[in-house]
């Protein structure tokens, strides 16, 4: 269980930083477009801006990849659980109860 409990740990440290990740990209995407339209066009600024603006969007989306992926991750260890743990604690438990019945 120890393992377990670190797996568990490292993914919800992976989780909070994809939402900051992605909220911080949201923000810097937010304002970089808002400063790309008040600048005048054809601007070397402007095509940085636009660029950072591109580059922020692309992140958050990303960050979004990640936290959809790790909802897949703990859905499945949910199932595994469910299907392979559980049953096998079932059977240790019977075995365990019949042998208390038979003393």
């Amino acid at each position: 269980m120890m393992l377990l409990d670190k797996v568990d740990t490292v993914v919800e440290t992976v989780e909070c930083v994809a939402e900051v990740v992605e909220l911080v990209a949201e923000e810097v995407e937010m304002v970089a477009d808002e400063v790309a339209d008040s600048l005048p066009e054809g601007t070397l600024l402007k095509e940085t801006v636009c660029s950072i603006e591109a580059i922020a969007k692309e992140t958050a989306e990303d960050a979004r990849k990640v936290e959809e992926f790790i909802q897949k991750v703990e859905d499945m260890e949910e199932e595994v659980i469910e299907s392979l743990i559980k049953p096998f604690i079932d059977q240790v438990e019977k075995v365990v109860e019949g042998a208390i019945e038979a003393e």
